[in-house]
């Protein structure tokens, strides 16, 4: 099934940043980073939650629950970044399949959300300060949806998708020459998206955000 596809791609990824970090961590970090530029790929794997998605139903204003979606994300990424002075700087693009998702009923009508994937590019600047790099991100991403509510007379059953925004920061850290690893932290916010049920008249606004934390191991070229 695809939700085992899923799972066992991020319990993979886990296995290969367990591995790689405890095939590296005895490695010396370099104290005096490299300048230049660089281009690399990386290897991404987190947990969004945090969703905070009020299902509410016009005209009879029924307000069937908040879904609060949560759940996996794995994936890759390549950008290039270039360091001067103490300032790192660059650009990268970051591919997700998720499995980010909750479901919620009252009154015999029921909603359920999934949020199957994101693609992000994202500008980040971050500060050097010894072998690790401390730095913020911004930038546009575009998510994938599936989203129904049925019950009592209703039944919506949409996939969109739709373009919002990443915020975030985060560290990076050598374990060799060419890995690092990195920690982060990403709030996306992909606005609003109307669906309505042509036969009933119901409709309802899905306001799909996220909290995301997740580590990525980064090879240098």
């Amino acid at each position: 099934s695809t939700d085992g596809w899923i799972f066992s791609g991020c319990r993979r990824a886990g296995l290969v940043l367990a591995l790689s970090c405890a095939g590296f961590a005895a490695a010396p970090a370099s104290a005096d980073p490299q300048t230049g530029t660089e281009g690399y790929v990386g290897l991404s794997l987190g947990y969004a939650g945090g969703g905070d998605d009020r299902v509410g139903l016009s005209p009879s204003g029924l307000v069937v629950g908040t879904l609060d979606n949560s759940g996996p994300l794995a994936g890759g990424l390549v950008g290039l970044r270039r360091q001067s002075s103490g300032l790192a700087y660059g650009i990268e693009l970051e591919g997700l399949i998720a499995d980010v998702s909750d479901s919620v009923a009252s009154a015999g009508v029921a909603a359920q959300t999934t949020m199957t994937g994101t693609v992000g590019l994202r500008a980040r600047l971050g500060l050097v300060r010894g072998a690790t790099t401390f730095y913020v991100a911004a930038g546009p991403s575009q998510g994938w949806f599936d989203y129904s509510v049925s019950g009592a007379g209703i039944a919506i059953d949409r996939s969109f998708s739709r373009i919002g925004y990443y915020l975030g920061l985060g560290w990076e850290r050598p374990l060799s020459d060419r890995l690092s690893l990195r920690g982060e932290y990403l709030y996306s916010n992909f606005g609003s998206e109307t669906l309505s049920d042509p036969v009933s008249g119901a409709t309802t606004k899905a306001t799909p955000t996220y909290h995301l934390v997740g580590l990525a191991l980064i090879g240098r070229f």
